[in-house]
């Protein structure tokens, strides 16, 4: 029982945080509208399921007569509202479809419990996470992990949304932290690792494709970092990434396999389909080929034309300037969100960026900002220089340490940005979401070099006084010596 204790009061934080946003650590209107949009494909499908049991489908109401449809999806939701045509999601299986779909049974259709669902299993990864880390480290290393996934706006914003269901993007990450270490000592042991990761990744592409080469890369980081910990040779430390690149290559076959049979119930061709939904996302300069992919992608929004040009945008766009763009990261310190700013403080801004910069420029665009607005602008650029340090830092701590840790961080840096620069046309949409990959895993494992790094400069300090005498002794030695001479 004293073991658990700990890991139930990480457990019980986490999810406060995730269902309640307990901590305040955003504002209240990002927690509740935030993946809205997302996470009306799964509600919508639930009530369209209602009326055909049988045949589950992610997807959307269009409810022609309805303004801002997306921001009442709840409402709508608890209503039963299904006006207009339903349109399919054709983009994934949707496992996370016939999972809520199940609960909801229970629950009489209350969004609240399948959220708290949710929550519930992300705070469990939380609490594994704690568990996996104090027994390979200490408790302290534990805490500084799991700290920036309970307090993060971004993790908070994402773990109860019925589409992301961020659990699953976690779990291969837990698999290898648990048993990336055993797995080492034998053959079984890696292949016991690699059935794991197979069930986790297969739910996970169900879910969707999103991030799935962060997913992948961090997954691999604690086999990183037990390889070069315990010193494993180069045969038995390949073993392990290629074990879990081959259980990802099985599960994305099976996951494709599934979600074409669902596809094929409405198309001729559609392993093909999903050749264009996979070009949608990725690095390609082969716009036009995909005219109709993104007439069928967007024919549900509000501004179709609009929503065609910025798909279209995304897939010229140079994905070098993508991925910098991440690296200018709003919302990472917590608490800072509840600063906003209005059409008039974003005027005078615009206007000062746009103008020559001049005293009476600067002089103007001040005197027509709020306090909420200056306040704003001041969190914002707390939580962007907040990033910055925090990158710079802990790569020099790596840089100065070169062991284990660091290859952990350089892999778990690698991860995000594996899908910034492969994904761009996903990236350059996205920007309102995709910052949360800097939290799979890169930013928890900086915290972990971060307290290692003060621990041994602690056990340092400690030990230091000890080493006095022998200096002195030293010291007195060497004036005898001379004095000899």
């Amino acid at each position: 029982m004293r073991n658990l204790f700990v890991p139930t009061l990480i457990a019980l934080a986490a999810f406060l945080s995730y269902n309640n946003n307990f901590f305040l650590v955003t504002a209240d209107k990002l927690f509740v509208e935030h993946g809205l949009y997302s996470e009306q494909l799964v509600l919508d499908g639930i009530l369209h399921g209602l009326d055909d049991n049988s045949n589950l489908r992610l997807g959307r109401y269009s409810r022609p007569e309805i303004n801002d449809r997306y921001v009442l999806a709840h409402q709508l939701y608890v209503d039963k509202n299904k006006d207009g045509e339903f349109f399919y999601y054709k983009s994934q299986f949707g496992l996370q479809l016939y999972l809520f779909n199940f609960l909801s049974k229970f629950s009489h259709l209350d969004i609240g419990f399948l959220q708290s669902f949710s929550a519930l299993m992300m705070s469990l990864i939380v609490a594994l996470f704690f568990v996996a880390i104090s027994r390979e480290f200490s408790l302290s290393h534990a805490v500084f992990f799991c700290v920036p996934l309970i307090l993060s706006p971004w993790i908070v914003i994402f773990a109860k949304n019925l589409y992301w269901v961020e659990a699953t993007w976690f779990l291969p990450t837990v698999i290898t932290f648990f048993f990336g270490k055993s797995s080492l000592s034998s053959v079984n042991g890696a292949l016991r690792m690699g059935g794991m990761l197979f069930v986790a990744f297969l739910i996970k592409l169900l879910c969707g494709y999103e991030y799935l080469t962060t997913i992948a890369l961090s997954a691999c980081v604690p086999l990183v970092t037990y390889t070069v910990k315990y010193r494993v040779g180069v045969k038995r430390g390949l073993l392990q990434p290629i074990i879990c690149g081959i259980s990802l290559f099985l599960a994305f076959l099976i996951a494709v396999s599934l979600h074409a049979r669902v596809l094929s119930t409405g198309s001729d061709t559609p392993f093909n389909d999903i050749v264009l939904i996979a070009k949608k996302r990725l690095a390609t300069q082969h716009a036009d080929s995909l005219e109709f992919a993104l007439k069928e992608a967007c024919k549900n929004e509000d501004n179709p034309e609009e929503c065609q040009d910025l798909v279209k945008q995304s897939l010229i766009s140079n994905p070098y300037l993508v991925t910098a763009k991440y690296f200018v990261m709003p919302h990472f310190i917590p608490w800072v969100d509840y600063a906003t700013w209005n059409s008039s403080d974003k005027d005078a801004i615009k206007m000062l960026v746009n103008d020559k910069l001049t005293l009476e420029s600067i002089q103007s665009a001040i005197s027509r900002t709020s306090f909420q607005g200056a306040l704003f602008l001041v969190c914002y650029t707390a939580s962007i220089l907040g990033f910055i340090l925090f990158n710079i830092y802990v790569f020099r701590v790596a840089y100065k340490r070169m062991d284990s840790l660091s290859a952990g961080l350089l892999l778990s840096f690698l991860a995000p940005l594996s899908w910034f620069f492969l994904a761009k046309g996903h990236s350059y949409i996205h920007y309102t979401l995709n910052y949360v990959l800097w939290y799979l895993l890169y930013v928890p494992f900086g915290m972990l070099l971060i307290v290692d790094e003060i621990d041994f400069a602690r056990s340092s300090f400690r030990f230091f006084p000890q080493l006095i005498p022998y200096i002195s002794r030293f010291q007195e030695d060497k004036n005898r010596n001379y004095d000899r001479v």
